[in-house]
């Protein structure tokens, strides 16, 4: 009996460090690199530090290779008294009344990464992002085998999709996912951080497995995050606790005279490398270029397309010795990027078009930002298909073959496309100014069902418009390139 118990809890020991694995080492082309996946960036920009006064979230995901990216617009449910949600890991939580709609990418199956809900947005302008990270507690907590008794965990994935059911605003969010680590405890990752921004204010909160921090940014603060605790002495929420636990580990010590420091006390320095200092170094530079006159959406965009060109990380020497996807440093757009955003928030206007996400399938730097809009009530079919294998009928295909192309012969192929691009997203931000008057107009008249079909429609055709472009290319680039 002892021998079978012992080989039950190897087992479950082993499933649970075999789902960290399956997450990091997904993407192929990054484990030849000895780079490893981990590697999502996150902006923050606050609406002091905006152009425009939008709260702003930007973000790349690296969920592995040959991911593909749904886009899906959720509406507002209700709910039976005894609905449970029932978890990936067989945690079971009690669901509210009424969920909120939103705006999602999502993996095309979330036993793939595992997980699906990458990103979001919702009707009260709350989005959020995830970045992996590295925690001692979880470490501790697999080696000693607390799972074992637990009814289940709470996958990184499910902690955006139940905040984002719930919370009308990003503090909210935060309190939601801090409870949800509590009760059940994070499954899967090593650690994780999220990034929540609403139309008033942006907030990171960093979780090991039951413990937390969370940190409001200041307004006028554009801030980043990149696979590691960065939250230090100062923070404006927590879970209960966390001090005294640290102190019961040894990571801690009340009478060093130091304040206590929750990445120092929580963060797994295996998680700390060139990967994260040289997003960060790179990312907070061009932050503070921008940030003087304020970070526009384009700029944010820049930075998540950003290959350290023009520094002493360039290796390439601007694509002149290959691939910048090819290179000893991890930059912060890869080849196995799977979808880049920038969600915008704005306050002064109603959610279903002051809410948008800005998002580009794949590599962002091959790629094109396509705005979907809070207030869309469906998205193209094209945007709803697609799995880890070639589908002609897939949007995300559609830019993933365009990459590869690309990538083949970067330093001659990528200005032609950015070139392309580039025209495509300026009329864009034409556009939306036209766009978001009408619907204003139509919203403010009371014929809301009306504003939102003017959203999903310009929407759903820029998307098509962006597909059909990205095809085009890639034939014009077999055949002339």
């Amino acid at each position: 009996m002892r021998k079978i118990m012992a080989l039950l809890i190897m087992f479950i020991l082993f499933s649970g460090f075999a789902c960290g694995i399956q997450r990091s080492n997904a993407s192929k082309q990054a484990a030849k690199n000895g780079l490893g996946k981990e590697g999502c960036t996150t902006i923050i920009v606050g609406k002091g530090a905006s152009a425009d006064g939008s709260v702003l979230l930007g973000h790349n995901e690296e969920l592995g290779d040959r991911t593909a990216i749904h886009i899906h617009a959720v509406p507002r449910m209700e709910h039976a008294p005894d609905e449970v949600i029932v978890t990936f890991f067989g945690a079971k939580v009690p669901q509210v009344t009424e969920t909120y709609a939103y705006v999602t990418l999502s993996a095309f199956d979330e036993k793939y990464v595992p997980g699906d809900f990458a990103a979001g947005i919702n009707e009260y302008q709350v989005a959020v992002a995830n970045n992996l990270a590295y925690s001692k507690e979880t470490w501790l907590r697999k080696m000693h085998g607390w799972h074992v008794a637990k009814t289940g965990d709470i996958l990184w994935s499910e902690f955006m999709e139940i905040a984002l059911e719930r919370a009308r605003t990003a503090e909210e969010a935060v309190l939601v996912m801090g409870s949800l680590a509590e009760q059940y405890g994070l499954g899967c990752d090593p650690g994780t951080m999220f990034g929540i921004t609403d139309p008033n204010e942006g907030w990171w909160i960093e979780i090991g497995f039951k413990h937390w921090v969370a940190k409001k940014i200041p307004d006028n603060a554009a801030e980043m995050r990149a696979n590691y605790f960065r939250i230090g002495t100062e923070f404006d929420l927590s879970s209960p606790g966390v001090i005294e636990f640290a102190v019961e580990q040894g990571w801690y010590d009340p009478t060093s005279g130091k304040p206590f420091n929750w990445t120092e006390a929580y963060g797994d320095t295996a998680g700390w490398g060139p990967r994260q200092y040289l997003r960060h170094w790179r990312v907070e530079s061009l932050l503070g270029e921008y940030t003087p006159d304020g970070v526009s959406i384009s700029e944010v965009m820049a930075i998540l397309r950003d290959h350290y060109e023009g520094t002493a990380y360039d290796t390439t020497n601007l694509y002149e010795y290959g691939s910048p996807h090819r290179t000893p440093y991890r930059t912060i757009c890869r080849d196995y990027t799977v979808e880049s955003f920038v969600a915008q928030s704005r306050s002064w206007m109603p959610s279903e078009i002051g809410g948008v996400m800005w998002t580009a399938l794949t590599s962002p730097c091959t790629s094109v930002y396509v705005p979907w809009y809070m207030g869309i009530t469906d998205t193209p079919r094209a945007y709803q298909v697609g799995t880890n294998g070639y589908d002609r009928n897939s949007a995300w295909w559609a830019f993933e073959r365009l990459s590869d192309v690309v990538d083949k012969e970067y330093g001659d192929r990528v200005q032609y496309v950015q070139d392309l691009w580039r025209e495509f997203e300026e009329q864009e931000f034409q556009e939306v100014k036209a766009i978001e008057d009408l619907a204003m107009k139509l919203y403010m008249e009371g014929k809301v069902d009306e504003a939102r079909a003017i959203l999903t429609a310009y929407s759903c055709g820029k998307g098509i418009q962006a597909m059909e472009q990205a095809i085009e290319m890639v034939s014009m680039l077999k055949t002339y390139h």
